[in-house]
């Protein structure tokens, strides 16, 4: 036999896909923000410095995240095609899919999802296809998370400082989750006010400077701390980082204390039941030193392609190349030459 799922396997498995890419800019996937509570959500800036300067990366790329990212590709485009396609039973005429912006101020580059027109309402709307797994849509029924809220609010703030005086207005973009399975309990447990349980949508705007969430009922949430201010704050943070060439700060943990995961349990921030099991008994036994026998940390930090050099004795033994992508002495973006949508996407957009 053939073994197609092996030779799959091997090819995700390869140096190519474990090779590390330039930077020309940055990008709305590297957002990040500091939170009231003083928390950072999104990218982590030293993340982002090994990247710029063509780190190789450190660990093993995993072949089942290469699998998801064919997924979410095949799903995305499933649903751009639908829409391209069915403009009269919609009411939804595609004006642009994969569309490039560039940002000369804030050295910003990207590609948007979807531009749409409303023919009913004559409205103008932007669109990101966010695919996502059975335990992240768990995450993302009654709002969305926050990265993904931040990367839209930035793609909107974008369209409306270019539009031409006199042009049509854009005042929404819609967040449109997709789940890769309608069959995760929560979709049917919990509504979220769109017809399909696999489906759903929140639309962001801006009221004033702030960002307004708006569901799939009607429901409005504000977003006060973050402003078209906000957004680009840490990106500014990061780039003095890199024209200093000093590495920044961690922003996450990879091992969390014993007493900070019982800090996560007293305020309910535990996921799994298992941990929460182990946690009680634990609590039970007088919790004492080194017996939780837990090994948790941020996400992000756990499968970060840089983790073994970051926490390292000397997370500066790499070698700085720079990017041929980007003017950094004039703070210029230099367009690539290939079209920026040949460039794959982060796989933080299916996971």
């Amino acid at each position: 036999m053939i073994d197609i799922p092996s030779r799959m396997y091997d090819a995700f498995s390869s140096s190519i896909m474990k090779s590390s890419r330039g930077r020309s800019g940055f990008y709305p996937s590297s957002i990040s923000i500091e939170n009231p509570d003083k928390e950072i959500i999104g990218t982590c800036l030293r993340q982002e410095y090994y990247r710029w300067f063509n780190t190789a990366p450190t660990e093993d790329y995993n072949p089942e995240f290469g699998i998801i990212s064919l997924s979410g590709e095949a799903l995305h485009e499933v649903i751009t095609s639908f829409i391209r396609n069915h403009p009269l039973e919609t009411g939804l005429v595609l004006l642009k899919d994969e569309h490039s912006f560039f940002d000369q101020e804030n050295m910003l580059s990207g590609r948007i999802d979807l531009f749409l027109l409303d023919t009913k309402t004559d409205t103008l709307l932007g669109c990101d296809i966010k695919t996502v797994s059975d335990y992240a849509a768990g995450t993302c029924i009654s709002e969305p998370r926050i990265k993904d809220l931040l990367q839209c609010a930035l793609y909107l703030d974008q369209y409306q400082k270019s539009a031409h005086s006199g042009n049509k207005e854009i005042n929404e973009w819609a967040i449109l989750y997709f789940a890769r399975s309608d069959s995760y309990y929560k979709l049917k447990k919990y509504p979220h006010g769109s017809p399909f349980k696999a489906m759903w949508q929140f639309s962001v705007s801006f009221e004033d400077d702030y960002v307004v969430v708006t569901d799939q009922f009607g429901n409005k949430t504000s977003y006060t701390w973050i402003t078209k201010e906000t957004l680009y704050t840490r990106f500014k943070v990061l780039y003095k980082y890199i024209k200093a060439k000093q590495l920044p700060p961690r922003d996450y943990e990879h091992s969390y204390s014993e007493e900070k995961i019982a800090g996560l349990y007293k305020q309910g921030k535990i996921a799994l039941k298992k941990d929460r099991l182990t946690i009680d008994k634990w609590l039970e036994k007088g919790a004492a030193e080194g017996e939780l026998g837990l090994n948790m940390g941020d996400f992000s930090c756990r499968f970060c392609d840089f983790s073994s050099l970051c926490w390292s004795n000397n997370p500066e033994s790499f070698t700085k190349k720079s990017t041929d992508l980007y003017d950094l002495r004039n703070r210029k973006i230099i367009v690539p030459k290939k079209p920026l949508s040949t460039v794959p996407k982060d796989r933080d957009d299916y996971i």
